[in-house]
């Protein structure tokens, strides 16, 4: 059976603690665990309960093993009106409440029609399509035979944004397999020689989030990158413990942080 997308997300991070120092574990730790609320909730820059930071922060929690309280958690998930989220934090809720409580069971998911809101406010853009795709997988609605006219979709990296590339490469692998492809390897050549990925060709500098999924599609493909990841990854390191978005940033998150473990060489 074909891992799910989540899956290989939380294999990857606990392969990527195995490479951390002890020093560098206990200080991504202590920088997840700070941004936790009393109720397990994760939040944003601003200090604000996000189901989306949620998401990452739940994960990364799992992997580095913070505890929480589950019975304040779901109280904290109980008092979502998940009807009314937009498709990216629906999609976090529904990962949230899999990973969290055992009998709980999805009896139906909203259709991707449904959302009022969805990245780029296109239904159809790849990426939208990607987390759709997840969110099936996680909650087991997911049927390959209704994804197959998806496999043909045009990968053109000169004209969209990395994550385009990316989550169109995430689909076909999740429907077809990981056999190699021209488009993997034209998202290998997309490499900095310092390591990073720019989310644009015309980007100024490379970012934590290109870079990171970015690597993480050539894993999955098997894939090397044409250069070590090393030293971006470090000098994107911040002293709080977290991960910044750009060497332009001085700030960080755990969304941010769970790119950081990811990537972790």
């Amino acid at each position: 059976m074909n891992p799910t997308i989540s899956a290989r997300l939380f294999h990857c991070l606990l392969q990527s603690r195995t490479q951390l120092s002890a020093e560098a574990l206990r200080r991504i730790t202590a920088f997840v665990g700070s941004q936790q609320t009393e109720e397990g909730a994760f939040v944003d820059r601003n200090g604000t309960p996000d189901l989306y930071y949620t998401a990452f922060g739940r994960m990364l929690g799992m992997a580095l093993g913070i505890p929480f309280d589950a019975a304040r958690f779901a109280g904290y998930l109980a008092r979502q009106e998940a009807d009314e989220l937009d498709l990216v934090h629906y999609a976090a809720y529904m990962r949230c409440r899999l990973a969290t409580e055992p009998n709980f069971t999805v009896t139906s998911v909203r259709p991707l029609q449904s959302f009022k809101m969805v990245p780029n406010k296109d239904l159809h853009s790849p990426y939208t399509r990607f987390v759709y795709l997840s969110l099936l997988e996680d909650t087991g609605h997911f049927v390959v035979n209704d994804w197959q006219p998806y496999t043909d979709s045009p990968m053109n990296d000169d004209e969209h944004a990395l994550t385009h590339l990316c989550a169109s490469l995430m689909i076909r692998g999740q429907l077809t397999g990981y056999a190699p492809c021209d488009a993997i390897y034209r998202l290998r050549d997309r490499q900095d020689d310092n390591g990073g990925f720019h989310s644009t060709p015309h980007a100024p500098v490379p970012d934590m989030l290109s870079t990171s999924t970015a690597l993480f599609v050539l894993q999955c493909y098997s894939i090397p990158p044409r250069y070590s990841t090393a030293d971006f990854l470090s000098a994107h390191w911040l002293d709080s413990g977290g991960f910044a978005a750009t060497l332009f940033d001085d700030d960080s998150d755990v969304e941010y942080t769970f790119y950081g473990l990811l990537m972790q060489p």
